[in-house]
């Protein structure tokens, strides 16, 4: 045969098998019919769901009554704020139902699902019964109570075809929906996954207070240093940061009447805190590199937005996060100049503290394409803890 014919028939016959695969997963279908739970014992649920906005169903009995020509087809983990629908660009404000239907294997096992933190929120349907609900639903501000709380639902033993439908509301957050995809999987595979998602955070956050204090006997001892206070401090944000915004969010895991609106607070205020911390540190190693005026350009804009965030509420401060975080990005790309600077000047140490830094900045880019939707969870405590690892 042709080479070229063959190439071409290859290149026609991938194309074609990738237009059917795709095919079965559209119209809010998720089928794992050939699932093999041995062998893979947990599906993510973030390829075709349908997405109803600003609409509830009258009830959530079989069959769903909501028509399918109101929907629009999405990949599920998304939040709504700027999606666009007829013409039309979501704000963070609203009421929508999510649908999707699961084909299952024949022989499937004892099924649980975990829910991530949906904001802010609402109920999770199966087969018509309602199996979960955070907060309280509603189709107001008024009638919303709002719980980000993430929670695992055992299902048992399931039918070969189920139908998933969710409510979700919210009217005090500013990104509508979720970020991480809804899981399907074994029921002993679903809950050992959160137990080392807790168990990893709790490791990494003990590890991260641990050092933060190791610093802070330093400074102790030798008080003219500010390094190792300024050091340790950073290590403590981090810390704290993560008690709240990692894979386990363990906050919210240990603490039972927790208050979202200042766990988000919390949460928020470390970011811009550990880019001021940071600069000074740098400041302090590297004073004739890290300009003065780009330290104080970090220290400003991350000031403001720390006062912002004290001030107001999670709907304005968090408007905001796009901006600071190109910011975050800028800066580390500038803290990278200011290193390789240093390296031309034969600092002492320049070298591994880049290299520990390319690890962290990595790191702190992974967690803000999480927060654009990639499908990805928070590293920077492990990055941080690389980085002081690279210091040692």
């Amino acid at each position: 045969m042709n080479p070229k014919m063959r190439t071409f028939l290859f290149v026609f016959w991938s194309l074609a098998c990738f237009s059917l695969d795709a095919s079965a997963q559209k119209h809010g279908v998720h089928d794992l019919s050939r699932w093999d739970p041995s062998q893979e014992s947990i599906q993510e649920l973030n390829k075709s769901w349908l997405f109803f906005w600003n609409q509830f169903p009258e009830n959530v009995d079989l069959p769903f009554d909501i028509p399918s020509a109101n929907a629009v087809e999405i990949s599920a983990p998304i939040t709504w704020e700027g999606q666009e629908q007829q013409n039309f660009k979501l704000g963070p404000e609203g009421y929508a139902t999510y649908y999707t239907k699961v084909i299952l294997p024949p022989s499937a096992p004892f099924l649980s699902i975990h829910i991530p933190v949906i904001q802010s929120a609402y109920e999770v349907w199966v087969n018509g019964k309602l199996v979960q609900s955070m907060g309280r639903v509603g189709t107001s501000e008024e009638t919303v109570i709002t719980n980000l709380r993430q929670s695992i639902v055992d299902l048992g033993t399931l039918p070969e075809e189920i139908e998933i439908v969710l409510k979700v509301s919210n009217y005090q957050v500013y990104f509508g929906g979720f970020h991480r995809p809804i899981k399907l999987g074994a029921s002993a595979a679903i809950h050992e996954s959160r137990v080392i998602d807790i168990a990893l955070d709790s490791l990494m956050i003990g590890a991260l207070l641990l050092i933060a204090v190791y610093h802070f006997g330093l400074w102790v001892r030798i008080p003219d240093r500010f390094g190792p206070l300024v050091f340790g401090l950073f290590c403590f944000n981090t810390a704290v940061r993560s008690c709240f915004a990692g894979s386990a969010r363990v906050a919210w895991v240990f603490v039972s009447d927790i208050d979202w609106a200042w766990a988000h607070r919390i949460e928020y205020f470390c970011f811009p805190m550990s880019l001021i911390l940071f600069s000074y540190f740098i400041r302090i190693l590297y004073p004739e590199e890290h300009k003065s005026w780009i330290h104080r350009g970090i220290v400003w804009v991350s000031s403001l937005w720390a006062i912002l965030i004290l001030v107001t509420e999670n709907r304005i401060y968090a408007h905001f996060l796009y901006n600071f975080q190109f910011f975050a990005a800028l800066s580390g790309l500038t803290v990278i100049i200011v290193l390789i600077v240093a390296i031309f000047h034969k600092r002492q140490g320049a070298i591994l503290f880049l290299l520990g830094f390319f690890g962290l900045f990595g790191t702190v880019i992974n967690d803000i394409l999480m927060g654009q939707g990639l499908d990805t969870v928070p590293l920077i405590q492990f990055g941080v803890a690389f980085f002081t690892m690279s210091q040692a």
